[in-house]
């Protein structure tokens, strides 16, 4: 049986949670152009890769989330934070 997906939680506009799947990977390539490997190949994350990938770690709790939504959680005060938790995120994809 399949390890279920991590789950993190952030605190953006409210507390929210971070979960990633086969899903919300494919909607990451759909909104980038990008394979998920191309990312690891990035030295520094592009803005619109970031908030893609919130935005598909989120959306499975908030079906009637939008990206400029997600955009708009996301400061130059907290933007640190939410690498770091998009980043333990995709630690449970390994």
């Amino acid at each position: 049986m399949a390890k279920p997906s991590k789950i993190v939680t952030i605190n953006l506009d409210k507390e929210r949670h971070l979960r990633f799947n086969l899903n919300s990977l494919i909607l990451v390539e759909d909104l980038t152009g990008k394979k998920m490997a191309e990312f690891s190949d990035e030295k520094a994350m592009s803005l619109k890769v970031l908030r893609a990938l919130l935005f598909a770690g989120l959306k499975w709790e908030d079906k009637d989330l939008t990206e400029e939504q997600v955009g708009e959680f996301v400061e130059m005060s907290n933007m640190k934070d939410v690498n770091k938790k998009l980043e333990e995120a995709m630690q449970g994809l390994n």
